[in-house]
């Protein structure tokens, strides 16, 4: 028994030992598998998919944002102007009528048959009836008008600021007074020749009216009375204003491009600065008026009248002038390129600096009028009387001088190149250091002239008597 006993026991740890020893053998095993696959970890490292995150570098796509550079689509704003033009009843408007009018909520008051100084600010009065109604004083401040009936209704001084007014039916109606300031009245006309019952021929009488800040774009305005109305900041782009009275008004901020202002009064206006794109002033009157700045090129002053008005800077470029009278006017500075101003009277003018490149001003009068530094080249200057004139420094190239008297002018340092002075009277003026290259002087007299420093170079000297002093050509 202890004999195998002993067996057992031996037998037993033999087997426990093989067991262990097994076990480390496995467990070794199962490490070097286990720790290649840890360092599989490279896949991690793969993580260059991360770095093909230069496909968020590829954010060049939203460089291509000059699409929304494009937008120069934005500054056709003019449409945005436009739009106002369409809008729908009520829109733009918070429309929020008093409980006290409108039991049901609906924003429409429960009774529209009231007159006087009703309160119906806010409300929508769309489409609605409201014709030869007395609303005199009464409060429709924010309301909605569109396409309603206002037609022979009393609104004077009637509160209508911020009023949608837009494609309403406003013949004869009275907004003597009235407040209509920010209020919408885009196209608002009687129409042409309207004939009222026992009125006659219709126009607006708006009179003592506020409408700053008033959009009146497009509206049909003929002979409309503005008498001590208030039209700063309105707009009245191509709104008809045919013989409107507009004299001594504060223009500040008015938009008055594309209007028509065919004999209107806007003497005394202060207009410089303005934008009068397509702006029609054929016999308009535009005395006394400041236009210092003002781009009147390529118009039609046909009727216009210009008397003392300020034209300092002004661009008339192209413009007919031609007997017009001009009487107090000032054209310092002012452009007028191809301008014709033939048979004007430029007496005592002071043209200091003044653009006349291809001006006509044949046989006109220029008495006491400043020249000094002027631009007069390729202008037409025929017959014209500069004797005694200061004109140093005077642009004069290919100018047309022909015929022209120059008796004692000063004409120092100008420029004469390939100017016409064929039969010019130039006795005892002074020509020091002048530029004559390949002018014309046929005929010319230079008796007494200064030609000092002068520039003869391919002038044209036939016939010319040169008892001049100062030069080779002199005899």
């Amino acid at each position: 028994m202890t004999s195998n006993t002993s067996i057992a026991l031996i037998g037993g740890s033999l087997g426990l030992v093989l067991l262990v020893a097994f076990g480390l053998v496995l467990s070794d095993v199962e490490l070097e598998y286990s720790e290649p696959a840890a360092e599989v970890e490279p896949v991690a490292e793969v993580e260059h998919v991360a770095e093909v995150e230069h496909v968020a570098e590829v954010e060049p796509v939203a460089e291509v944002e000059p699409v929304a550079e494009v937008e120069p689509v934005a500054e056709v704003e003019p449409v945005a102007e436009v739009e106002q033009v369409d809008l729908e009843a009520g829109e733009g408007l918070e429309l929020n009528c008093s409980p006290e009018i409108d039991k049901d909520s609906d924003n429409i008051p429960d009774n529209i048959h009231v007159e006087g100084a009703v309160d119906w600010s806010n409300c929508n009065l769309f489409g609605l009836d409201l014709s030869n109604l007395e609303l005199s004083g009464a409060n429709l401040s924010g309301s909605s008008l569109y396409a309603a009936n206002i037609s022979n209704t009393d609104l004077s001084g009637a509160n209508l600021s911020h009023a949608q007014i837009y494609k309403a039916n406003v013949t004869n109606t009275d907004f003597t007074y009235a407040d209509l300031s920010y209020a919408n009245l885009c196209g608002a006309s009687h129409g042409p020749n309207t004939e009222v019952p026992g009125v006659g021929v219709a126009y607006f009488d708006f009179t003592g009216t506020n409408l700053s800040h008033a959009d009146l774009d497009h509206s049909f305005l003929m002979d409309a009375d503005l008498t001590d109305a208030s039209v700063m900041y309105t707009n009245f782009n191509d709104a008809n204003l045919v013989r409107v009275d507009l004299s001594g008004k504060d223009l500040t901020g008015t938009i008055l491009t594309e209007a028509n202002l065919t004999q209107a009064d806007v003497s005394d206006v202060d207009l410089s600065g303005k934008d009068l794109t397509g702006t029609i002033l054929t016999g308009a009157d535009l005395s006394n008026t400041n236009l210092t700045g003002v781009d009147l090129s390529g118009k039609d002053l046909t009727g216009t009248i210009l008397t003392g008005a300020d034209l300092s800077n002004t661009n008339l470029t192209g413009v007919d002038l031609s007997g017009k009278d001009l009487t107090g006017i000032t054209l310092t500075g002012a452009n007028l390129s191809d301008t014709n101003i033939s048979g004007i009277d430029l007496s005592g003018k002071d043209l200091t600096g003044t653009i006349l490149p291809g001006a006509d001003l044949s046989n006109t009068n220029l008495t006491g009028t400043i020249l000094t530094g002027a631009d007069l080249s390729n202008a037409n200057l025929t017959g014209v009387d500069l004797s005694g004139k200061d004109l140093t420094g005077t642009i004069l190239t290919g100018a047309d001088l022909s015929d022209t008297l120059l008796l004692d002018a000063n004409l120092t340092g100008a420029n004469l190149q390939n100017a016409d002075l064929k039969r010019a009277l130039l006795v005892d003026a002074n020509l020091s250091n002048v530029i004559l290259t390949g002018a014309d002087l046929s005929q010319a007299i230079l008796t007494g002239t200064i030609l000092t420093g002068a520039n003869l170079e391919n002038a044209i000297l036939t016939n010319t008597i040169l008892n001049c002093i100062g030069h080779s050509i002199c005899t």
